[in-house]
């Protein structure tokens, strides 16, 4: 049965499309891709947007392709069907457990499952691709720390 892991941001445009991709090329090169897999999704997100571009471009430089992303709003079924949730900032955990009380046991910050300490990862939207390149390195500092407790 495949498991699934829940990556969460504002939009879904940026840190957490990015997250899930690396996160799926993480799981690959682990041998665990078959059992678990990574999505994204947005608390506030407008359903069918594009990653922005200085993503998509920041991710084909690491073999990743987020091309073909499109936004989502996090659901209650998206929610469910997830056996961990990683928000991207102490706002994003907040607000997921106040939408969803019931998820409260599995929603975390990424930073508190990769290296149990409570950090907000930033976001790059009009910061220019260089702001873009540094959260993709902290996004891959986290991802395969986390990689080995799912």
């Amino acid at each position: 049965m495949t498991k699934f892991v829940l990556f969460v941001c504002t939009a879904n445009m940026c840190r957490s499309p990015m997250a899930e991709g690396l996160f799926n090329k993480v799981l690959e090169a682990h041998g665990k891709g078959d059992r678990i897999i990574a999505r994204s999704a947005g608390v506030n997100a407008n359903d069918g947007s594009g990653a922005t571009q200085e993503a998509v471009d920041v991710m084909a430089e690491r073999g990743v392709d987020i091309s073909l992303h499109r936004s989502r709003m996090i659901t209650k079924a998206i929610v469910d069907g997830s056996m961990l949730i990683a928000c991207m900032t102490k706002k994003h955990k907040d607000m997921v457990t106040a939408f969803f009380p019931e998820s409260k046991n599995k929603v975390f910050m990424l930073s508190e499952i990769a290296e149990g300490k409570i950090e907000d990862v930033p976001d790059p939207v009009y910061n220019g691709i260089d702001r873009y390149r540094s959260i993709a390195d902290l996004l891959q500092g986290y991802l395969d720390k986390m990689v080995e407790k799912v």
